[in-house]
């Protein structure tokens, strides 16, 4: 995050943010709140992913913590169960010429972020 911040000085940062469900999302989630500026979180249809719902409980658990109700506001309203395609479109619709969007988390996540965007996929040759 640190040369995200240096790379774009000046701009806040809005992340989209998934996880496989074996990995620590909440020490993530805690990371996060004190970089990002808007956070949206989402789902892949993957059966690794972690479940929309256990993210909702981890986001609780840290706003819960937080003294700060700006810090609260952080974490955007969650779009249709955490669809990736729609928290995209959700994003870029409200991403200010002030801030940077930026897609964080699993493999599953990015390969559907990916897709959608319609971004080639890089493959190693075939020997």
């Amino acid at each position: 995050m640190l040369t995200l911040m240096q790379r774009h000085p000046g701009k806040k940062i809005r992340v989209i943010f998934g996880s496989s469900g074996n990995k620590d999302t909440y020490s993530c989630l805690q990371s996060l709140k004190d970089y990002a500026h808007k956070i949206h979180v989402v789902q892949a249809k993957h059966s690794r992913a972690k479940n929309i719902q256990q993210l909702v409980e981890q986001i609780e658990e840290v706003k819960a913590e937080l003294i700060d109700e700006k810090g609260k506001e952080a974490f955007e309203d969650i779009i249709n169960d955490g669809d990736i395609t729609s928290t995209i479109d959700d994003a870029l619709f409200k991403v200010k010429e002030d801030e940077v969007l930026v897609v964080l988390g699993s493999f599953y996540i990015m390969a559907e972020v990916r897709e959608y965007l319609k971004y080639p996929d890089e493959m190693d040759p075939v020997y």
